[in-house]
């Protein structure tokens, strides 16, 4: 058996190729940060320059255990200086909720019902039976 045959059959599930530079893994990819930044070929100079974040910074970012007091605007920018896109995931189960600010929603149609019974229906209503 080949050594990269051997690898796959090690994995659990079906290996995906993550970034695109064959770095192999299971569905359900967990990597470290510094993983993911030599999976993309960047150094922490190149991470530094693009994020604005200091080398030590980052340095120190890549070695965290947690992530549980880190910002999330300094995650941002470490992914984007990689060249992803950060998205914040709750988990519920199996459910994954992805959550995003009021801003990047898009707009829904107003419900119908609340027009319906909203402060404009109940003045109306008000002002109608007061006449």
């Amino acid at each position: 058996m080949t050594q990269s045959a051997k690898r796959r059959a090690s994995t659990d599930g079906e290996p995906v190729r993550v970034l695109g530079r064959g770095l192999r893994a299971a569905k359900g990819v967990h990597l470290t940060l510094r993983t993911l930044r030599d999976a993309t070929g960047k150094t922490q100079v190149d991470v530094a320059q693009q994020s604005q974040i200091d080398q030590a910074d980052v340095s120190r970012l890549e070695a965290r255990s947690d992530f549980e007091d880190c910002q999330v605007a300094t995650l941002r920018r470490y992914v984007e200086a990689l060249g992803g896109s950060f998205e914040l995931v709750a988990q519920f189960g199996d459910k994954r909720i992805s959550i995003v600010g009021i801003h990047n929603q898009p707009a829904r149609p107003a419900n119908k019902a609340l027009q319906q019974t909203g402060p404009s229906r109940r003045l109306r209503r008000r002002s109608g039976a007061r006449s």
